[in-house]
C-alpha cells in the first residue's frame, strides 16, 4: 500500500501586477450549472462600502498607505460626503461613506465598525506587511499560518477590521531531502527529529527517523499551506502543520489515546 498525497493543483487564484490585488477567496466558486444557482449569474463583487466617520483621514489612509487610487467615474453615485476607490488591477470599487453618526468608542479612536472582516489578496504577504508597518499601519500582530495560508490583520483609523491574505497561486512542493525538527511538550522537553521528504511528481512521502528508529508517516495531506499526517511510534497520532514565513512547518500532534498535545516543528534542508 502506498502512503502519501497528490498535490490538487489550484487555478485561477493568482493575483499578479499589483501588490494588494484584490478581495481575497479562499475557496473556489461552484460550477454554475449546480442547482442551487440555475438562472443566477453572480460573477463577482464589484463594490464594497466603508463607513468613516472623517473622509479626508480615510482617504489619506487608504491612498496613502494603502496604495489605492481615485476611481473617478466609476458608475457608482457619489455625493460630496462620499469618495470610490480603486485597488490598482482589480474590477473591485471601494466607496468611503461618510457617516456622522460615527463617534470614536474609545479616545484613541478604535471603535469597531464592521461586523467581518475586509480581506485583501496580496501577492507578497510578507514583502506587503514590512512596507504597511513601515508606513505606520498598526497590524494586530505578525502574518499568522492558517488553512488558508498566511494572514495579517490591521484596521483603519475608524476602526474597521481590514486583513491581507497571501494571494493562491500553484501549492508549493515540498523540498526533498532530509529536514529536521522537533516534537516538544508542554514542559518545553523537546526530542529532535529528522524527517526524509520525497516528491515524486507530487506524490509526497514522509520518514520520521527518531532516536534511530524509521516511522513512514501515513495518511499525508498537504495542500501547499497544511501538511498534516498520521504516525503509530505506539499509540495513534494526529499532526497538524502550517507554513510559515521562512518555508518552515508548526504545529500540534494529538496523541488519540489519552489526548495528550504536543508542538510539532519541521525545517527544511539548508535552513
Amino acid at each position: 500500500m502506498a502512503f502519501g498525497t497528490r498535490i490538487r493543483r489550484a487555478t485561477g487564484w493568482a493575483f499578479t501586477g499589483v501588490v494588494i490585488a484584490g478581495i481575497f477567496s479562499p475557496c473556489r466558486a461552484q460550477t454554475p450549472d449546480s442547482a442551487a444557482t440555475v438562472g443566477v449569474r453572480i460573477t463577482g463583487v464589484r463594490q464594497i462600502t466603508i463607513s468613516v466617520s472623517d473622509l479626508d483621514r480615510a482617504l489619506a489612509f487608504y491612498t496613502g498607505k494603502l496604495g489605492f487610487e481615485l476611481a473617478g467615474d466609476a458608475g457608482i453615485d457619489e455625493t460630496e460626503d462620499s469618495a470610490v476607490l480603486a485597488i490598482p488591477g482589480s474590477p473591485t470599487r471601494i466607496l468611503l461613506a461618510s457617516d456622522p453618526r460615527l463617534v470614536p468608542e474609545s479616545g484613541d479612536g478604535m471603535g469597531t465598525r464592521l461586523a467581518g472582516t475586509i480581506v485583501f489578496a496580496a501577492g507578497d504577504l510578507a514583502g506587503t506587511y514590512s512596507a504597511l508597518a513601515e508606513r505606520g499601519v498598526e497590524f494586530e500582530g505578525p502574518p499568522v499560518a492558517g488553512a488558508a495560508g498566511m494572514t495579517a490583520v490591521f484596521r483603519d483609523p475608524d476602526g474597521n477590521r481590514l486583513a491581507l491574505a497571501e494571494s493562491r497561486g500553484e501549492p508549493a512542493r515540498l523540498a526533498p531531502g532530509l529536514w529536521t525538527g522537533a516534537l516538544t511538550d508542554l514542559a518545553g522537553v523537546s526530542n529532535e527529529f529528522r524527517y526524509v521528504v520525497t516528491d515524486d511528481d507530487g506524490f509526497v512521502r514522509i520518514k520520521l527517523i527518531a532516536h534511530g528508529v524509521e516511522f513512514r508517516l501515513m495518511k499525508v495531506r498537504y495542500d501547499g499551506n497544511v501538511l498534516g499526517f498520521n504516525w503509530r511510534p505506539g499509540p495513534s497520532i494526529d499532526c497538524t502543520l502550517y507554513r510559515q514565513m521562512n518555508g518552515s512547518f508548526a504545529g500540534t500532534c494529538v496523541n488519540q489515546s489519552n489526548g495528550d498535545v504536543k508542538t510539532m516543528t519541521m525545517v527544511p534542508p539548508g535552513r
